[in-house]
């Protein structure tokens, strides 16, 4: 078995950034070993990915924490939809909770 490099486990992007997913039939002519690596490093490639956007979800969290702890009761929210506006209240909550999480252990 190769040794599998993180280019290996990069999806091909099109022009417009999207990824784009190679059908099932462009495999055909591989052998079963081949794919098994394949599937292997890609698995591997999500674990990493996973752990990374782990860490930036709770790195936001700790931004937004920290961003809260510096406001007066009630300017928070208002403080977060004018300058974080993309980000939900919602969402905000659940990237803090994660902080909140990893902090805590």
């Amino acid at each position: 078995m190769k040794d599998v490099t993180i280019h290996d486990l990069l999806l091909p992007e099109a022009e417009d950034g999207q990824v784009e997913i190679q059908h099932a039939d462009d495999f055909a002519d591989e052998s079963l070993g081949d794919l098994a690596e394949r599937i292997n490093g890609g698995h591997r490639g999500l674990q990493v990915a996973t752990r990374r956007l782990a860490g930036h979800v709770a790195q936001v969290g700790a931004w937004l924490t920290a961003a809260k702890d510096k406001c007066q009761h009630g300017e928070w929210l208002p403080w977060k939809d004018d300058k974080c506006a993309e980000i939900k209240e919602r969402t905000a909550r659940k990237y803090m909770a994660v902080y909140d999480g990893l902090a805590s252990n």
